[in-house]
């Protein structure tokens, strides 16, 4: 049996998905005001938190290196930082606790504000998983549909509004710094479109999973929560 592989070439990120988890990473998809699907944020930053290997050096009387071993590099996970697009209230009331200011309008409620927590007693918000998808740009994959990708951050958690807030002629930008690692308790059926046989593999796997699939997630709602889990 031959075996292909599938190399994309990620461009633009189109649409983010914030599934709310409890304590141990086990997404709560499934309740309704606990996933936002939409395009609220305008960049995504992953930086590598690697923890260097164990080096032993021991130098002879003369000077020179008679022992040297030193043990692999580890990627412990990221250290996120993600910029929104205005103030998307669903996003902001998921990852930073924000309170919401309702305005009731005949027999409907309508969230019109919202109150930033004072995160300097810490913030105790359970984990938030993450799913992002891109454009691939690699043409020779469009007779197999496979027109996008889907990136996975199993468990993201400790989010903060890291970023300068200003008020001018430019456009208001919340900047969200926080951090993603493994999540041995992920599930793929929970998390969306993963096949089941993923699972596994991603549970043991580090901070970070991709496939390429056929399409966008449905619907985008920038302003609003999915009320259950697809």
């Amino acid at each position: 049996m031959a075996t292909t592989f599938v190399c994309p070439k990620s461009i633009k990120a189109l649409a983010l998905r914030a599934t709310k988890q409890d304590a141990c990473g086990v997404h709560l998809g499934d309740e309704p005001f606990s996933r936002y699907q939409g395009l609220g944020f305008a960049k995504l930053t992953l930086t590598p938190d690697v923890e260097k290997g164990t080096e032993i050096k021991t130098k002879d009387a003369a000077g020179n290196i008679c022992i040297h071993d030193r043990d692999l590099d580890r990627l412990l996970g990221f250290n996120a930082e993600l910029m929104l697009c205005g103030i998307p209230l669903p996003l902001v009331e998921l990852m930073l606790g924000v309170s919401l200011l309702p305005s009731v309008d005949g027999p409907n409620t309508v969230m019109v504000g919202g109150v930033l927590p004072d995160t300097k007693e810490g913030n105790d918000l359970d984990p938030v998983g993450l799913e992002l998808w891109s454009k691939n740009a690699d043409l020779t994959q469009c007779d197999d549909g496979l027109h996008y990708m889907q990136w996975a951050l199993p468990k993201t958690d400790n989010w903060v509004n890291s970023g300068t807030i200003e008020f001018s002629e430019q456009a208001l930008e919340f900047s969200l710094s926080g951090y993603v690692e493994r999540n041995p308790n992920w599930t793929a059926a929970v998390a969306g479109e993963w096949p089941g046989l993923f699972e596994a593999t991603i549970k043991a796997g580090g901070p970070l999973a991709w496939q390429a699939v056929d399409a966008l997630p449905t619907p985008l709602n920038t302003c609003g929560y999915l009320a259950y889990a697809s």
